[in-house]
């Protein structure tokens, strides 16, 4: 008579020897998982610092942008007698442009102007326009009414220091950003 359990012992097909021959290989792939996990942590870990990386150097053009844009507005609103030729130099406009400039830019993590001169990381500088972009040639004062006015040009450079400077990720990336804003004579009220 034919015993089940007597072939059930016996033989390469039997179930008995399908499970040695996975008991023998589940050993030879024991390290398979820790290697695959060794393999993939750096990458997700460089991948994750990259990504915020990105959103630092976002920040860093939104604040940028935003400082060009507060220094040339506080120009502009000053009015056009505050820019008249015999103000010039306009030492006291610039030091109040340069001072939100540099406010604006205060939380980036390698500004280097605690003083407010704007003259290091980032950098402010900023001319008078004519209304054809040229330096003027007519004092500003004069421009009123009707008449294109001046404009005050503002530039702000802020160099951007990556977390990891890894090829192709730069060691450091120059931000430029400009503003113009037409001088206006408008009081708000």
């Amino acid at each position: 008579m034919f015993s089940f359990r007597a072939r059930a012992q016996s033989g390469p097909g039997s179930i008995l020897g399908a499970s040695r021959r996975r008991r023998h290989r589940a050993a030879g792939e024991r390290g398979q998982g820790l290697t695959e996990f060794a393999l993939i942590v750096p990458l997700m870990f460089i991948l994750a610092i990259a990504v915020g990386d990105f959103g630092r150097l976002f920040n860093a053009a939104v604040a940028t942008e935003s400082a060009a844009r507060e220094a040339a507005d506080y120009g502009a609103f000053l009015g056009s007698g505050a820019w008249s030729s015999a103000q010039s130099p306009w030492t006291a406009n610039e030091t109040e442009m340069r001072q939100r400039a540099c406010t604006s830019m205060i939380g980036q993590t390698d500004f280097e102007n605690t003083a407010g001169t704007c003259s290091g990381n980032p950098a402010m500088t900023w001319r008078l326009e004519g209304p054809d972009g040229n330096p003027p040639t007519v004092d500003c004062s004069t421009l009123t009414g009707l008449v294109p006015p001046c404009r005050i040009h503002v530039t702000v450079t802020y160099v951007f220091r990556p977390l990891i400077a890894v090829p192709p990720i730069p060691g450091s990336l120059t931000l430029v950003r400009e503003s113009w804003f037409a001088i206006s004579d408008l009081t708000g009220s």
